[in-house]
């Protein structure tokens, strides 16, 4: 007989908080992990808390795009690595103009 053992990595949870330049908590701030493996479904933009956090999940292991969105456009692509369980809290500061959606 052939014998085979499978593992599969459980999904990850990334915590994010996003800051505008002033190191305050924007308002209508979406994120999003778009991983670089296409999976066959889309990922989500989901909306902060009242602190600018969200944490993303279930995501698969692997390398995304982290894209924060306000109402009107895309203010920034970062690449992060997402492990398997819970990760480390990102912590992403908007350039200056940006969560009013005049700048990226």
């Amino acid at each position: 007989g052939i014998e085979v053992q499978v593992r599969i990595d459980p999904w990850g949870e990334l915590p994010v908080q996003v800051l505008a330049a002033d190191g305050k908590p924007p308002r209508h701030i979406r994120v999003s992990a778009i991983c670089d493996v296409d999976l066959g479904f889309d990922t989500s933009t989901q909306p902060v808390d009242a602190e600018g956090r969200i944490v993303l999940k279930p995501c698969a292991p692997g390398v995304h795009k982290l894209n924060v969105w306000n109402d009107h456009e895309l203010l920034l692509e970062q690449r992060v690595t997402i492990l398997p369980g819970l990760n480390p809290e990102v912590v992403v500061r908007l350039p200056a103009g940006s969560a009013s959606g005049k700048g990226r």
